[in-house]
């Protein structure tokens, strides 16, 4: 029925709407569950459920495919009309009989200790087989039904994805053979079976998780390590690797007669040594006898040498870097060099000057405190007066910077040096 409410909204109108009209109103604002299609559509959902139902209580409980075919065969064995045999073959099927029913109740007997025995590879346990399983049992020794006795047997330590994977599948590799102590070995594993544990060799261990595995590791001890995957304590995969001490780099040196260095390698567990001799001068050499070298430069005090010992199987490396002292070394600039001079003319300081004539070379250029050159000359004996270029003009009191560059008679090394001259008139 049309509500009230919707009566006096409609009774409102101006214009009435024919009865027909009242009719389709009432229909369009029905609740869904009076509609006719609802209706029907509630009544087929019902009946569907009541012949699932019906269906799923029919079916038989507890009731394999694998014992349902074991009483189909027994029912069409009993169903069968035995043919007329003699006594003989009624003795020899009499006897097959009781052999068959001894032998599966020999199997299903459960041992001592409450358990049953695991059969072997083919379905059948061992010490109970007798000649009644291969004639009467044959093809059920081998069917699923025997098998789920050793179906844990075959699992354990296996890991199945799709295919049941096999212990020959997994593989071990190591990044190296040989390495150093302080290097760390890459350990990549694939095909990870389960119960599946990684042992260095050096008392420790680590459990497999499935798929691939990477692990990275490092040796505290020098020896040769068996690196193993052990699965249910048996071993199915191993890899040696040798671990060798870390090289160690040290030398000694002392002067010869006749001037030069020899170094003495000490170093240790080494294949090829690299020498830098800090006078642009390196060699290299694959072994650790002594090595001469000679200086020729009498300008440094000392020389910082430096020694690398790489073992070259292994990349391990160490470096030993100590200062050799020049016994030659001779100070060709140590005069000490004047701050300040007075160019007046009075004979008494008019000049800048640097005396030291045995330098093989030499360059010199004074600057203003604005950047401006004012003096330059390559010339030891030429001082400066003061002037611009020693010609012009007066400089105005105050402060100059020096720049000089200079080498030695026994060296081809150029030297520098710098500082501030200040002019007092």
């Amino acid at each position: 029925m049309l509500d009230e409410q919707y009566k006096e909204i409609l009774n409102s109108l101006e214009e009435q709407p024919p009865l027909n009209a009242w009719t389709a109103i009432e229909k369009a604002i029905r609740p869904w569950y009076v509609q006719p299609w609802a209706k029907i559509f509630m009544a087929s959902s019902f009946v569907t459920v009541v012949l699932v139902t019906v269906y799923l209580f029919s079916l038989p409980i507890n009731t394999s495919p694998r014992q349902a075919s074991k009483e189909n065969r027994e029912q069409e064995t009993n169903a069968s009309p035995s043919l007329p045999t003699s006594p003989a073959d009624a003795i020899h099927e009499q006897t097959n009989a009781a052999t068959a029913q001894t032998s599966i109740e020999t199997k299903n007997k459960p041992t001592n200790d409450g358990l049953q025995s695991n059969p072997t590879s083919d379905g059948n346990h061992p010490n109970t087989r007798l000649e009644g399983d291969i004639n009467n049992l044959g093809s059920e020794a081998s069917s699923p039904a025997v098998n789920k006795y050793n179906s844990k047997a075959e699992t354990a330590g296996s890991f199945s994805s799709g295919n049941r994977m096999k212990k020959t599948d997994l593989s071990l590799k190591l990044s190296a053979r040989e390495i150093c102590i302080s290097k760390m070995i890459t350990i990549k594993i694939s095909g990870v079976l389960a119960n599946a544990v990684l042992d260095f060799g050096d008392h420790h261990q680590v459990a497999l998780s499935f798929g691939t595995s990477t692990l990275y590791y490092t040796f505290s001890q020098p020896g040769i390590y068996d690196v193993s995957v052990t699965v249910n304590n048996e071993v199915v995969a191993i890899e040696s690797v040798q671990v060798d001490e870390k090289p160690q780099a040290y030398f000694k040196s002392k002067v010869l007669e006749d001037a030069s260095i020899e170094f003495e390698n000490l170093s240790t567990s080494a294949t090829k040594y690299f020498w830098f001799f800090d006078d642009g001068n390196q060699q290299t050499a694959i072994n650790n006898n002594a090595i001469n070298h000679y200086y020729s430069s009498s300008s440094r005090k000392e020389f910082h040498v430096k020694l690398i010992a790489l073992n070259t199987i292994t990349g391990c490396s160490d470096t030993f870097i100590t200062d050799v002292k020049n016994l030659k070394y001779k100070n060709y600039f140590s005069i000490t060099i004047p701050d300040v001079f007075t160019p007046n003319g009075d004979g008494l300081n008019d000049v800048f000057e640097i005396p030291n004539a045995e330098l093989k070379q030499w360059h010199i250029i004074i600057v203003d405190a604005a950047g401006n050159m004012v003096f330059e000359t390559d010339q030891q004996s030429n001082y400066w007066n003061g002037k611009i270029n020693n010609l012009g003009n007066d400089c105005r009191n105050g402060t100059y910077r020096f720049f000089i560059k200079y080498r030695q008679p026994d060296d081809e090394e150029i030297h520098q040096k710098a500082g501030i001259i200040t002019i007092i008139r």
